[in-house]
């Protein structure tokens, strides 16, 4: 971050505002009403890092990926202490297990990380093959870590206490491109989006077996999953501009 005085600020500010004035016809249409709300923001030590994919541990701290910067940040919402570490390159997916352990997912390296967050050091597991990478991983109820091995079409475990990785190939294979994921009651639910139509995914662990869904939509990058409180998967295409439900009967 460049510190700038306020006579430099002020001139940098005037050339702005002359030269890239408001796009007014982009202001949001706000709408009146009851509730009061209180927006809270911190800016992250490293710039232009791509910010992504927060998620709240156990202890109420929150966790970051900085893409383009290669790290892993941390945020104490209390005190507003900031504080991030260099991993692999490219940390993508994000989640925090029961125990606070942080798990990362590499779309630059074949490798999935566990920080612990009282250490600040990150373990590194490889996923066989030099070429799979990582975009999205999740947890089971017995904190095991479940991932989509995009660049090679498959599907896989991560057992925490041994290290041992199983991978299974996804219906459509090589091509097939799998992103987000979602656990819901141990099951994976997860999106091929290499293929036209976009197909959703069902994998039972239990039984090894695959059951999958063309999109209504066709084609949408679906780039995050959640898991409602009802045991349904709300999703969200970013290129189809759509926000949908999966009802799971």
């Amino acid at each position: 971050m460049v510190e700038l005085n306020d006579a430099q600020a002020s001139t940098i500010a005037a050339y702005l505002a002359q030269y890239f004035p408001e796009d007014a016809s982009r202001r949001p249409n706000l709408i009146a009403g009851d509730t009061e709300i209180e927006i809270i923001k911190w800016t992250v030590p490293t710039l232009g890092q791509r910010s992504r994919d927060p998620i709240e541990a156990p202890d109420g701290s929150t966790w970051w990926t900085g893409m383009r910067a290669s790290l892993t940040g941390r945020l104490d919402p209390d005190t507003g202490d900031l504080t991030e570490i260099p991993v692999e390159p490219r940390p993508n997916g994000i989640k925090v297990d029961s125990q606070g352990t942080v798990w990362v997912a590499f779309n630059g390296t074949n490798k999935i990380g566990a920080l612990d967050p009282d250490r600040m050091a990150i373990r590194y597991y490889e996923v066989p093959d030099e070429r799979a990478r990582i975009r999205r991983l999740d947890l089971d109820s017995q904190d095991i870590v479940w991932f989509v091995n995009s660049t090679l079409g498959k599907i896989g475990k991560l057992h925490p206490e041994t290290g041992q990785i199983t991978q299974w190939d996804s219906p459509i294979g090589p091509r097939s491109h799998p992103y987000s994921m979602a656990v819901i009651n141990d099951v994976i639910c997860y999106k091929e989006s290499g293929m036209r139509p976009d197909a959703l995914v069902r994998f039972n662990p239990a039984t090894e077996a695959f059951q999958s869904w063309a999109l209504p939509s066709g084609v949408g990058i679906m780039r995050n999953t959640w898991v409602t409180e009802a045991g349904d998967l709300l999703k969200y295409q970013s290129s189809s501009n759509q926000v949908g439900l999966v009802k799971i009967s």
